[in-house]
């Protein structure tokens, strides 16, 4: 009886150091085939309430869309929608070409935004960019109306996009993102005559009837209207015209979209290192709010400490004198805003007065806020460090502006 149970047990004593081999050659494939490349930019969730939808990295030099959502009761129906209009904006060429440029996040903690539904959808931008600064660059913040609120059968609300925020209406044509992404990235106007004002540069509006700015491209059109019939447009139909009739911005625009992509972001190669920091991290920032009328006169209407990390806002489609600054932080506040309300009376109008929010990183050796219009301070505010400090809220002290 002994001897059969020495036997046995020198049996199971036996098959130990083969399971050992069996065990590391187990390990070592795992580590041959998973171990990642430390030269590889993986994604990361940014930050508390920013979900990620693609993430490629390298933000400054990258096209950042956040979405955010109002009026859902179901938070799958949003994730559906952001994907579906993700899908389609990235669909429309040159997009598909640049696909590995653009970064797309999500904050699925619903908002009040202020949103106004009378023709068209119209969210408060300065609501609208306090909750996205919990993502990176906010080139584009896209605010879903949900399907409950907007299904109207009986009269279609349009959407809207001005500054840097597009607000849409969920049970619209998908394309309708890559129409309103348009007026907030490329500064295009709509191709369709509505009677309006072109009171900006639009590159994709000709002021020569016999569209010369067009002819640089091979394979360009030349049609009278866009806007009004003072001015041509390089399609007879395409996405800015009609997003119903054309899947496509078609030769001309095509053309100056994908050069504005090629200067104003890099490519996103996994296994390479760009220069500076490829994954911002987000940081303690100052929130401050800005008003402007409509003559240019802008003043800085609020400063906030926010509770949580964010991200800096980013300035890459903003072209403007107007900066708001602290210590050796810089960031610009858009000028002359344009809403475009699309395929309505109004089409799209300057507007008279508006207030827009900026994300600021803190600079502790520095306790003032100001902006500044085309090298000059217009206005300031002087902060309290030590209570920033110590209890996350800023004591904001008006001083007199300096002319």
């Amino acid at each position: 009886m002994l001897e059969e149970s020495y036997n046995e047990n020198n049996k199971k004593i036996k098959w130990i150091p083969f399971a050992i081999f069996i065990l590391i050659i187990v390990v070592s494939l795992g580590f041959l085939f998973f171990t990642p490349d430390e030269n590889v930019r993986f994604t990361s969730e940014p930050t508390t309430g920013c979900i990620v939808m693609q993430d490629r990295g390298d933000y400054s030099n990258s096209i950042n869309v956040v979405f955010l959502g109002t009026e859902y009761s179901d938070v799958d129906n949003f994730r559906e929608d952001t994907y579906k209009f993700m899908e389609s904006f990235l669909g429309v060429v040159p997009h598909d070409k640049y696909k590995d440029r653009f970064n797309f996040f999500r904050i699925e903690d619903f908002g009040e935004y202020g949103c106004e539904y009378d023709d068209a959808v119209v969210c408060n931008p300065k609501l609208v960019q306090r909750e996205a600064i919990k993502c990176p660059g906010q080139d584009m913040n896209v605010v879903l109306v949900s399907r409950d609120k907007v299904n109207n059968f009986f009269k279609h609300l349009r959407s809207s996009a001005w500054l840097s925020m597009i607000s849409l209406n969920s049970v619209d044509d998908p394309l309708v993102l890559a129409h309103e992404g348009a007026h907030i990235l490329y500064d295009f106007a709509d191709e369709y005559e509505y009677g309006g004002k072109i009171t900006w540069d639009a590159p994709n509006c000709d002021s020569d009837l016999a569209c010369p700015k067009f002819s640089v491209v091979e394979g360009s059109e030349c049609h009278v209207g866009c806007v009004n019939s003072e001015n041509s447009r390089p399609a007879f139909y395409d996405i800015m015209s009609n997003y119903w009739k054309s899947d496509r911005y078609e030769v001309y625009n095509e053309w100056y979209i994908e050069n504005w992509i090629l200067d104003n972001t890099k490519e996103s190669v996994f296994g390479t290192s760009n220069e500076g920091d490829p994954k911002q991290s987000p940081e303690k920032v100052y929130v401050v709010s800005v008003s402007c009328e409509i003559n240019g006169d802008c003043e800085i209407d609020d400063v906030q400490f926010s509770p949580i990390l964010g991200y800096r806002t980013s300035s890459k489609s903003i072209d403007s004198s107007l900066k708001v600054e602290h210590g050796e932080y810089s960031v610009s506040i858009p000028q002359g805003a344009v809403l475009f309300k699309d395929y309505g009376p109004e089409g799209s109008m300057k507007v008279k007065k508006f207030s827009f929010s900026v994300a600021v990183p803190v600079d502790e050796k520095d306790n003032k806020i100001i902006l500044v219009d085309n090298g000059k301070i217009s206005d300031a505010v002087l902060l309290e460090g030590e209570d920033i400090q110590r209890t996350g809220y800023s004591k904001i002290i008006e001083i007199p502006k300096i002319s």
